[in-house]
């Protein structure tokens, strides 16, 4: 692979059998939305970590315009980063990345996945049609142009598909900030639902919701859990952006703790 892909690595702090971690951001997203927060904090945990930008995202390089860009190429960005750990990590993925997550989980052994107010298995048609009806006009603007940051890219719109009306303002601005254009194939590929059934085998699952989520519904965060033959969990107070959000480490505490709990050591 030619296309030099920006990773960001934390290593745990003292001696750790713990398996390494590989962030995989959303859509409109960077690695820096695990840098603000995440790294830092599994680090301590005891986890060496890192977060990846998918091709033309962040400073990551690409091979062909972002309208042209799907989920296979997002998920040969998230394969080729893998095959850089000592040994396979477990993957965190949020959002659009929880939908590249599990596709990369289902074609390569992972020892654990953690999805985060992840697109739920079935597809995103549901996330669609409340978007549509709640911004229709930011919705149109988006199918028309092909540019997702106009359903994303003021205060006002982050604040309520990305966060919550408590959320400071300070956290707002800097997110609105960084946030890029997504590819629009890539969201519709999204939509799809993913054929696959889980075994029995298959690496523990952890599912993350929030309680205030726009995008992503507690009725899909239990279908998610459901699928994985799981239970979910659902942050009180926190918007989509859970990595971002005031309740940023409840979350993180809830899979540190989790992935504490999981005999992974042989793996």
């Amino acid at each position: 692979m030619s296309i030099a892909l920006e990773v960001v690595t934390r290593t745990a702090m003292g001696s750790t059998d713990h398996p390494p971690l590989l962030f995989v951001h959303g859509g409109c997203l960077g690695q820096w939305c695990w840098e603000e927060h995440f790294l830092d904090f599994f680090a301590t945990a005891g986890f060496d970590c890192a977060a990846l930008s998918l091709r033309a995202h962040g400073t990551s390089d690409t091979d062909r315009p972002l309208w042209r860009t799907d989920l296979n190429d997002y998920a040969d960005d998230v394969r080729h980063t893998v095959t850089k750990f000592h040994r396979r990590p477990v993957l965190i993925g949020h959002s659009l990345g929880g939908t590249i997550v599990q596709r990369v989980a289902h074609s390569l052994p992972v020892p654990a996945m953690v999805l985060l107010a992840s697109n739920s298995p079935s597809g995103t048609r549901s996330t669609a049609l409340r978007t549509v009806r709640r911004h229709p006009v930011a919705a149109a603007r988006a199918a028309i142009t092909g540019q997702q940051l106009h359903l994303f890219g003021t205060r006002a719109l982050a604040r309520q598909l990305f966060f919550t009306a408590d959320t400071p303002e300070l956290t707002i601005t800097r997110t609105v900030a960084r946030l890029q254009n997504e590819s629009a194939l890539a969201v519709a590929q999204s939509r799809a639902p993913i054929r696959h059934k889980p075994s029995p085998t298959d690496a523990p699952v952890l599912v993350v919701g929030a309680e205030h989520d726009a995008m992503v519904s507690i009725d899909d965060v239990r279908a998610t859990a459901d699928f994985y033959n799981t239970r979910s969990n659902v942050i009180p107070g926190s918007g989509h952006c859970i990595m971002l959000d005031t309740y940023w480490e409840q979350a993180a505490s809830l899979i540190a703790s989790w992935l504490q709990s999981l005999d992974l050591n042989h793996i």
